[in-house]
């Protein structure tokens, strides 16, 4: 519990120093599948230059790009003989912009759709202090329900090694299937506090047994930057 805290503790750090950094100070909330039309940098170098970027420009310099975030939680499963399965998610996350490949199919959905690449180092604090590492490949949909409010659904599946060693998995590299759901909220223009729920199942796809699979509840929350 003394890692979580502290953990949670530069999470806070995070949303502090975060919050007053953000490019463009406007109080409106945008879509969060809508770029910046006009925006200016200050480059200090010798002298003061005003770049004007235009949303030309911006696409220009983030062609695929659309979130950028991290992730931190709580998750806990149930093991055979052994104390509760219990970690600490520390996840990033990459966003990329999926909808112009369903427009290709004619479908437009009126939210963001994003494929994300989330790579993570994840604590295990129970049954034994272990790790987990891998990454995980998932397909996202966020609907806006308001302004400012977004309702969103993942899923997908990833690989992950585990240090440790329990009766239910012969092997340390496995599979993780998972699928999940919850909120963003836009607190600034293009920033997002995240709060959500995900389902993750491990197993090894029965390359070798017993593989009998280890089920995981995770609250997640994090921040993300929009595109």
């Amino acid at each position: 519990m003394e890692r979580f805290k502290v953990i949670l503790f530069i999470f806070l750090v995070f949303i502090i120093l975060s919050t007053p950094k953000v490019m463009g100070q406007e109080k409106r909330a945008l879509p969060l599948s809508k770029r910046y039309d006009t925006y200016t940098f200050t480059k200090n170098l010798n002298y003061e230059e005003n770049i004007g970027f235009t949303q030309k420009n911006l696409k220009d310099l983030f062609p695929h790009l659309k979130e950028f975030g991290i992730i931190f939680g709580f998750a806990r499963g149930d093991l055979i003989n052994k104390e509760d399965y219990e970690i600490i998610p520390t996840i990033l996350r990459l966003g990329f912009d999926f909808k112009p490949i369903l427009e290709k199919f004619n479908f437009s959905p009126q939210g963001l759709s994003e494929f994300l690449f989330e790579p993570f180092i994840n604590p295990i604090i129970s049954p034994d202090s272990n790790v987990e590492v891998g990454c995980s490949f998932l397909g996202k949909y966020a609907h806006p329900i308001h302004r400012k409010v977004y309702l969103f659904f993942e899923g997908g599946v990833g690989l992950i090694y585990i240090t440790q060693h329990t009766n239910e998995q012969s092997t340390q590299f496995n599979f993780i299937p998972q699928i999940g759901g919850g909120i963003n909220y836009l607190f600034q223009n293009n920033l997002a506090f995240n709060v959500g729920y995900r389902y993750r199942h491990l197993s090894n796809a029965s390359i070798r047994h017993p593989n009998k699979g280890i089920n995981i509840d995770m609250l997640l929350i994090g921040l993300s930057l929009f595109f």
